[in-house]
């Protein structure tokens, strides 16, 4: 009998903790597909087009570290004027491969959402959702799926092992 309660505590705060940790993930990623799409609060909307797009890359000799910044140029018109930008995105990195997917999203002459300040149009930025939530929901839904695995398994093990002492 001691056995089976130890593992149904086992089974209820290890699989509580991954459940816990599941749900965390999953409501987080819910929230990040849930922002709105605005660079900045405040900013005006329009629409622009992508003049050219290349991959920056970075040397530091510091660290001795390599990163990669995808540059995407854009043009748009605001107040009647057009304006021309670029916007160093936030998904640089080591990974050269990474920074050229995401480059290769925007293609010279796609139409991009962009926000620029309003009292100074030369600031803008391109509306990119660099916060996709879809990867916290899978890692959320698979660490619930684990939990549930977990308690099960514990359950099972801590249920046979009582079994097997009764049996003596």
């Amino acid at each position: 009998m001691v056995g089976l309660s130890v593992g149904l505590i086992n089974s209820v705060v290890f699989g509580g903790i991954f459940g816990a940790m599941g749900l965390f993930l999953v409501y987080y990623g819910w929230r990040l597909n849930q922002k709105p799409k605005v660079s900045n609060p405040g900013w005006t909307s329009a629409k622009g087009k992508v003049v050219s797009v290349h991959v920056n890359r970075i040397q530091d000799p510091v660290r001795f570290q390599v990163t990669f910044i995808p540059i995407i140029q854009y043009s748009y018109e605001a107040n009647g004027q057009t304006y021309q930008a670029d916007n160093q995105s936030t998904a640089a990195g080591d990974n050269s491969v990474n920074a050229q997917r995401v480059a290769d999203r925007y293609p010279a002459g796609k139409t991009v959402n962009i926000s620029y300040n309003p009292t100074d149009p030369r600031q803008s930025m391109i509306d990119v959702t660099t916060a996709n939530g879809n990867f916290y929901l899978m890692a959320g839904a698979g660490l619930l799926v684990f939990a549930a695995i977990l308690v099960c398994v514990i359950m099972g093990f801590s249920i046979f092992v009582g079994n097997m002492s009764s049996s003596f």
